[in-house]
């Protein structure tokens, strides 16, 4: 016997118990009435991550922080009628290689749940352990609302809209060095409205972001939801090509029942003063409403100012988050008003 070791190494995120979802792993059990979930997430899990890139940086998208605060309040409270509220996105999480570690904090509050969302950086090289870094905020409820809207999408497509080219839909995206690889591509037609100012998209859930066992976990998967926040660009065509618009906050996101595989949705929005606000309204392939997004903004950087500072970024785990956010915290004048937000309405 050479008593020499012949077991694997345990796994960075190895954590005991089944994970929950593919975002969210774990509720970590706790004294009083605040929960709090855990997961290990990197550039390669869940995989479609790893396509989702800001000048070569897998970011976590926004839309994927919504379904790990759904997945939270789903699990505390046994019901999927939640609506997130007043959530900012106050810092964007930087994948690496090595498993960020992740915490949905959930405080009790009257009428709901005050949410946060912190990461804690992986310690790669050795140094002093970093600090957590809150990503997003916000409040979340139960509505107890029915979504009795309907829409014929089989007369979607035959109504006289003009057709929006998808390539060149895509590289109004990617000459700014903001990438969506095989796993975000799933826009399948873009059509803009007779009198303009909303864009009708239909979208489809790639291959790619599936994976083994995964149908049916998702209320609104990242990638779906995150093509439907995109239609920004489609609904405000003649922006600035130096601009780069990058979510800021959500109004309201009110989820219904489970989005699936392909949805259509309708966008419609107001720009002033370098910010957007877009509405979204997402129905399944059956026509049936499954969620709403009101007030989504969206607030503009020049690209010029990104690409001088991206190398910080590669010597600090929060410099993307500085860049980004920390140099467009002033208030805008005249920025878009309640009054000035589209309502939602039909326009078929």
């Amino acid at each position: 016997w050479r008593r020499q070791r012949c077991w694997t190494e345990p796994a960075a995120n190895a954590l005991a118990g089944p994970v929950e979802h593919p975002l969210l792993h774990r509720h970590l059990p706790l004294a009083g009435d605040n929960r709090v979930f855990e997961s290990y997430l990197s550039v390669s899990d869940p995989a479609y991550l790893s396509d989702h890139r800001v000048f070569d940086f897998a970011v976590f998208p926004a839309s994927a922080m919504t379904e790990l605060v759904f997945q939270a309040v789903k699990s505390t409270t046994r019901r999927s009628d939640i609506r997130l509220s007043n959530m900012t996105i106050e810092k964007p999480l930087v994948l690496l290689e090595e498993a960020h570690r992740v915490q949905v904090h959930l405080r009790s509050q009257a009428a709901g749940f005050h949410f946060e969302v912190s990461s804690l950086a992986p310690n790669v090289s050795g140094s002093a352990q970093s600090d957590w870094v809150r990503h997003v905020s916000g409040f979340a409820t139960t509505h107890g609302l029915s979504a009795d809207e309907r829409v014929d999408t089989s007369i979607i497509s035959a109504q006289a809209h003009t057709l929006i080219e998808l390539d060149a839909f895509e590289a109004r995206f990617s000459e700014k060095n903001v990438n969506y690889l095989a796993s975000f591509r799933a826009h399948k037609e873009l059509l803009a409205s007779p009198s303009g100012g909303e864009v009708w998209a239909r979208l489809e859930l790639p291959e790619a972001a599936v994976d083994a066992g995964d149908e049916g976990r998702y209320a609104l998967h990242p990638v779906l939801l995150d093509a439907g926040l995109r239609l920004s660009e489609a609904v405000f065509p003649k922006s600035n090509n130096d601009e780069i618009y990058l979510p800021y906050a959500f109004g309201d996101l009110t989820y219904f029942s489970p989005a699936g595989s392909e949805v259509w949705v309708k966008a419609a929005g107001v720009e002033s003063n370098n910010t957007r606000v877009l509405d979204l309204e997402l129905y399944n392939a059956s026509g049936d409403l499954v969620a709403t997004v009101e007030r989504f903004t969206l607030r503009s950087m020049p690209q010029s100012k990104l690409r001088q500072a991206v190398t910080l970024a590669i010597s600090s785990n929060d410099a993307l988050g500085q860049w980004i956010y920390d140099q467009k915290l002033e208030e805008v004048p005249g920025t878009v008003d309640d009054e000035a937000t589209p309502r939602r309405g039909k326009w078929l």
